[in-house]
C-alpha cells in the first residue's frame, strides 16, 4: 500500500462538510485513491470526513451521515440498478425492486438521501438507485453511470496518468462542487474532462502509452454513461476560484504531498461493478 493512502479518518479545515466514502479491496483502491487526491486537493474550502478502507462500512456511513449531516456524499463501491455496496460488497443504499429479489428485497438507509447532494461511482446506480433518491427520497441531485464503469489496471492505483485518468475525469464532478460550482456546472465540467483524458491519450503526452488505444475507449464509454439528476442550480459549497485540469495535469505530474505521479506504461483493464 502507498504511504499516503494509509489515512483512516481525514479531516480538513471547516467550511462546507463533505462525507467521502473509500472502500478498499475488490478492485476498488483505484477509484479510492484518486477520490482521496481529488479530496486533499480541496485544501482548506471543506471538511471531509474520510470513510477510508474497511472503516467504510454501512454502520460507520450511516453514522457519519447522521452525525456530520454534509451537503456531499462522495462514494466510491461496486452496484447494480438497485443497490450501492461499500466495504466487502456490503449493501449501504437500497431501493427494493422485485426484478432482483436477491439483492433489493427491501429500501435500505434512503431516509438519508434527502437534502443532499449524492456522487456514487458504482457501476448502473445512475439508472434507477439514483433517479429516484431524487424523485422519490428527496435528495438534492445525483450523480454516476447508468451502466457498468470501466477503468485500467494495469498499473498499480495512483501511479500513472493511466490508472487515475476515468477516476480523475468522474471525480471532477466532486471537485467543481467542492469549489463552489453548481451540480450543473460540475456535470459539464465533468464531462470536460473525460474529453480532456480522451485528447490526452488520443493525441496528448498519453498517445505513447502502450494502451493508449483501449484507455481511450474506457474513457469514452465511462463519459456515454455520465448521468446527473436534480437540482442543476444546487451547489455543496461557497463558490471560488476554479483552477483548471489543463494547469493540474498539464506536464503529466501532480505534486502532492510530496509524491510525484508520472506518466508511464501499463498493463490489463478491469470492468468495474
Amino acid at each position: 500500500m502507498h504511504s499516503d493512502l494509509a489515512v483512516v479518518d481525514t479531516y480538513f479545515s471547516v467550511h462546507s462538510i463533505v462525507v467521502a466514502i473509500a472502500p478498499t479491496g475488490n478492485y476498488l483502491d483505484w477509484g479510492s485513491c484518486t477520490l482521496r487526491r481529488i479530496l486533499a486537493e480541496a485544501g482548506g474550502r471543506v471538511s471531509v470526513r474520510l470513510l477510508w478502507g474497511p472503516r467504510a462500512t454501512p454502520e460507520n456511513a450511516r453514522s457519519a451521515v447522521l452525525d456530520f449531516d454534509p451537503a456531499l456524499v462522495v462514494g466510491v463501491g461496486h452496484g447494480l440498478r438497485c443497490i450501492y455496496t461499500v466495504y466487502s460488497r456490503r449493501p449501504f443504499l437500497v431501493e427494493r425492486d422485485p426484478g432482483l429479489p436477491r439483492y433489493c428485497s427491501r429500501d435500505l438507509n434512503l431516509d438519508l438521501a434527502r437534502g443532499r447532494i449524492w456522487h456514487l461511482n458504482s457501476c448502473r446506480v445512475g439508472s434507477m438507485l439514483g433517479r429516484d433518491m431524487v424523485e422519490r427520497h428527496g435528495a438534492v441531485a445525483f450523480a454516476g453511470s447508468r451502466d457498468p464503469f470501466w477503468f485500467y489496471i494495469g498499473d498499480p492505483p495512483c501511479s500513472t496518468d493511466a490508472s487515475m485518468a476515468v477516476f480523475r475525469a468522474e471525480y471532477e464532478f466532486t471537485r467543481q462542487l467542492l469549489l463552489g460550482r453548481s451540480v450543473g456546472e460540475a456535470h459539464e465540467a465533468r464531462l470536460r474532462a473525460y474529453d480532456y483524458w480522451i485528447d490526452y491519450f488520443t493525441t496528448g503526452p498519453g498517445r505513447g502509452h502502450r494502451h493508449a488505444p483501449l484507455i481511450v475507449r474506457l474513457l469514452t464509454i465511462d463519459r456515454n454513461i455520465a448521468v446527473a439528476y436534480g437540482d442543476m442550480g444546487a451547489r455543496a459549497a461557497a463558490p471560488g476560484p476554479v483552477p483548471s485540469i489543463e494547469n493540474l495535469w498539464s506536464m503529466g505530474v501532480l505534486m502532492l504531498g510530496g509524491i510525484s505521479l508520472i506518466s508511464s506504461g501499463g498493463g490489463e483493464h478491469r470492468v468495474g461493478g
